[in-house]
């Protein structure tokens, strides 16, 4: 199935484009040798003129921001590199995005209709919205080569979607409501969580299951450390479990409250954790496992990701705003 740009989408979200704007003007006026490697917290701006609720978060190399807002089922684009904003219709309730090192194509779940779309990010193109064999796609993860897109289900499997022949390879029964999904930085290792609590180590290529723990949690976002010698793991009902991505021992808990969302900076030296609960974003310095600044956002934030050079973050919020950290 082929769908166009949501036209009308695009003049309103048009809106918007000054605020969008005006954020790029001040990130790239500060001069190269003042940047930071990850940003202080020390201040949060909103960028509004949502239509949906933003959730799913994506930054592409060129630095080009994919933010899914449900509701309205759009996939919106902010690119630094031109002035003003571009939309794309697609699957119902998007959950989630990811897009090819180019940045040049996007791939959005549908978390309502089990749909990926396939969205052709330069240019005045259609998208192909394709559905996969479940009720609900969720979490992206594409393989070092692009051609696998893992996905996961509330139907408790792992699906591999074919980006080449743009379909189903197979898929990996776990069981529960799955959640996070991460790749570790060599491409062998493949990490999923469910709420049930329960996190697997599988085989990248074949899918088989090397080490699988259960945390007494309602498990969400899942991170790995840059040095991939750390697995974080979100727990809703409060606190950041870390586990060894190796044996998946529990090393040990960093106290920071209700988490879902979890990113670690460029540098890997913070993770950000969102709290949809308190309405805050809690960075914790991970040498030390210390919570050293909470930067208050209200409303719900929800998905956490970077600037290529490190010194924003960007936390969607459900109620209709991007927020900002610097």
């Amino acid at each position: 199935m082929r769908i166009r740009h949501s036209i009308t989408v695009a003049i309103v979200l048009a809106i918007a484009a000054s605020t969008a704007a005006m954020t790029w003007r001040e990130s790239s006026a500060a001069a190269p040798s003042l940047r930071r490697t990850h940003p202080t917290g020390s201040r949060s701006r909103r960028v509004h003129g949502y239509l949906g609720r933003p959730f799913g978060i994506h930054v592409t190399t060129n630095g080009a921001i994919l933010v899914t807002e449900q509701d309205v089922n759009v996939l919106r684009q902010l690119d630094p590199r031109v002035r003003g904003a571009t939309s794309f219709e697609v699957g119902e309730d998007p959950g989630d995005v990811v897009a090819t090192r180019d940045g040049a194509v996007a791939y959005v779940s549908g978390f309502q209709d089990g749909s990926i779309t396939i969205v052709q990010l330069a240019g005045d193109t259609m998208s192909d919205l394709l559905g996969l064999p479940t009720r609900s796609a969720y979490r992206l993860a594409l393989s070092p080569n692009e051609l696998r897109l893992y996905v996961t289900s509330t139907d408790g499997r792992l699906y591999l979607f074919n980006t080449a022949t743009r379909t189903v390879a197979t898929s990996k029964p776990l069981g529960g409501s799955l959640q996070g999904l991460t790749i570790d930085h060599a491409g062998t290792s493949l990490f999923v969580s469910s709420t049930a609590g329960d996190v697997w180590r599988l085989e990248q290529h074949a899918l088989r299951t090397r080490r699988q723990t259960h945390l007494d949690c309602a498990a969400q976002d899942i991170a790995l450390s840059s040095d991939d010698r750390e697995l974080y793991v979100a727990c809703e009902k409060g606190d950041v479990v870390v586990l060894d991505p190796r044996t998946m021992e529990q090393l040990d808990v960093i106290p920071v409250g209700s988490a879902f969302g979890l990113a670690v900076t460029p540098d890997g030296e913070q993770l950000y954790v969102s709290s949809p609960s308190d309405g805050d974003v809690a960075i914790v310095e991970l040498a030390t496992r210390k919570v050293v600044n909470r930067v208050s956002v209200q409303g719900m934030p929800r998905r956490i990701a970077f600037s290529p050079s490190g010194d924003q973050a960007y936390v969607t919020n459900e109620w209709n705003w991007l927020s900002v950290s610097e």
